[in-house]
């Protein structure tokens, strides 16, 4: 598959520090020889600091929820997501529910909070509370 290099800010936290790391965003025109259909899927990335909006492609062959582990993020649904969070995140997410009562209503509507003040918002009609609890269900089950 071909893959294109973006740079961005960002430490294992997600906070920006100033200085580049690569992270890998497929690119449009990925180049697989299978005979499999392809399907072109937008999908909104929620890290730490920030949304990034992606276009992923993605068959029999290369499976949508494979291609996100590699980039460090953990699709809504194995099939035609449409968010996917950071590992980083969900494991906040985890950690910090293992020592306060799990809230994800109130933890969604922080990080919708924080990301608008950095000048984020969510441009899809989904709710960001309903995917993240999938997001972290199917987390859990797996770790």
């Amino acid at each position: 598959m071909a893959w294109v290099c973006q740079c961005a800010m960002s430490n294992l936290l997600g906070a920006s520090l100033g200085g580049p790391s690569s992270i890998l965003i497929p690119d449009e025109d990925i180049s697989c020889v299978c005979q499999h259909p392809h399907t072109v899927l937008d999908v909104t990335c929620v890290y730490m600091d920030c949304l990034k909006e992606i276009k992923v492609q993605h068959c029999q062959k290369h499976p949508t929820a494979v291609q996100f582990l590699k980039l460090g993020l953990f699709p809504c649904a194995p099939v035609w997501p449409g968010l996917a969070v950071s590992l980083v995140m969900l494991e906040w997410a985890c950690t910090l529910f293992l020592h306060l009562a799990s809230n994800v209503h109130a933890w969604a509507d922080t990080v919708e909070i924080m990301l608008k003040h950095q000048g984020y918002s969510f441009k899809k009609l989904h709710s960001f509370c309903h995917h993240f609890n999938n997001v972290l269900v199917h987390y859990q089950m797996l770790i």
